[in-house]
């Protein structure tokens, strides 16, 4: 679900970044535009409103288009505990994403899956000074599961009632710093440590994930920069269920009928997705997740929410040079480049015994504090990917 939100929820990043007039309006028609490697590219319009009502509320809506059909509504800027209140909406009629559910560095068989969706997110972030604050998220998200295909686009027959509707709750509380600008320039640290739980989804076990992240940039020659950076995320069950912990019990349940289908070719495509997929939540059940690596805040050649596993770890470089060309004032246009490494495992003590890597190049239109970004990336395995997103730098 996380493929969805990220392509609906970040084409409406794009907004406020491209609000190219000079003075605040109270209300931006504004295209959407992005691509996400692995969920698509998607097109379409929304409306911001600023200063809404006596509270002065933050506004935004959208509908996309294009390899995922939907649309968000977010509310912000809502003052509630001595802090920062916002609320999302979104849903998603259509999407095909790629996905795979091999766990660790070997990625297994690549699969087209058809979802749709609806979730509810609210976010808390209460400042303890200028640079320090903490923050708190709840979601509930309900997934429906469409039909399955192989790369080139054959139609798997899976039962799809055997995936039945997933309702999931989603709760976490973090703290975050974050020093850059202090040196007055773009120069600090930024980090961030968190606690979630996935919770009363239904035959699975209620999971658990601590998840840090931490990066510093160097400033140099103006706004040119150097930015080391580090994630990890650690999965583990709260509440063990043991509807499918073995893999029989899933295969019960998926009933996929392979050996009934009609040519030689469809009935392996099936029974290759139906014991990839219950070997997957059966370890998913055992294990727990952490947060999957790839896509444009993951390791950038690989497609989003790739790499899977019960711990991974991703680290990496990345060097900007600002552009001495004028793109408005506040704006500013940079050359990037980048290499990364990532780890994943379900044994954290075999996590670094193998990684995976990216390296790539690309293109950022700062306007204002928001980055556009045209990044592509090539590593491990020959991979390939590219983004066009708006959101936060590392």
């Amino acid at each position: 679900m996380n493929q969805l939100k990220r392509g609906v929820l970040g084409g409406l990043c794009m907004l406020s970044a491209l609000a190219w007039a000079d003075e605040p309006t109270q209300h931006k028609v504004i295209p959407i535009v992005a691509h996400l490697e692995g969920v698509g590219s998607v097109a379409g319009v929304g409306l911001q409103s600023e200063k809404v009502g006596e509270a002065d509320y933050k506004t935004t809506a959208g509908l996309v288009i294009g390899d995922i059909e939907g649309g968000a509504f977010n509310i912000s800027d809502i003052s509630a505990f001595k802090g920062k209140l916002s609320f999302s909406t979104f849903a998603v009629t259509n999407a095909e994403v790629e996905t795979q559910y091999s766990r660790g560095t070997e990625i297994g068989t690549q699969y087209q899956q058809e979802l749709s969706g609806v979730g509810q997110f609210a976010n808390l972030k209460t400042h303890f000074n200028q640079q320090q604050y903490w923050y708190a998220n709840l979601g509930m998200t309900l997934v429906s599961f469409g039909d399955y295909s192989t790369s080139s686009g054959e139609v798997i027959g899976l039962n799809d009632e055997g995936l039945h509707d997933v309702f999931s709750t989603l709760v976490s509380i973090g703290v975050a710093t974050d020093e850059r600008d202090s040196f007055g320039d773009e120069s600090g640290l930024l980090a961030s440590v968190e606690l979630a739980g996935f919770l009363f989804r239904p035959g699975q076990s209620d999971q658990g994930q601590l998840n840090y992240a931490s990066s510093y940039t160097w400033a140099f020659e103006g706004q040119n920069t150097v930015t080391a950076y580090a994630r990890g995320s650690h999965g583990f069950v709260l509440a063990k269920k043991s509807d499918y912990d073995e893999v029989d019990e899933v295969l019960a349940e998926l009933n996929g009928q392979c050996p009934t289908l009609g040519t030689e070719v469809a009935q392996n495509n099936c029974s290759v997705l139906e014991l990839e997929l219950a070997q997957y939540i059966v370890d998913s059940n055992n294990k727990g997740n952490a947060q999957a690596l790839g896509g444009a805040y993951g390791l950038r050649s690989y497609n989003e929410q790739y790499v899977k596993a019960a711990n991974t770890f991703l680290q990496g470089i990345e060097g900007t040079i600002s552009l001495p060309l004028s793109v408005g004032e506040g704006n500013r246009l940079e050359l990037i480049s980048f290499m990364e490494s990532a780890q994943a495992s379900d044994r954290l003590a075999e996590l670094f015994d193998d990684s995976l890597y990216s390296v790539g190049v690309g293109a950022r239109l700062n306007v204002k504090d928001t980055p556009i970004r045209l990044e592509v990336a090539r590593g491990s395995d020959d991979t390939e990917a590219w983004f066009f997103t708006a959101g936060k730098k590392w």
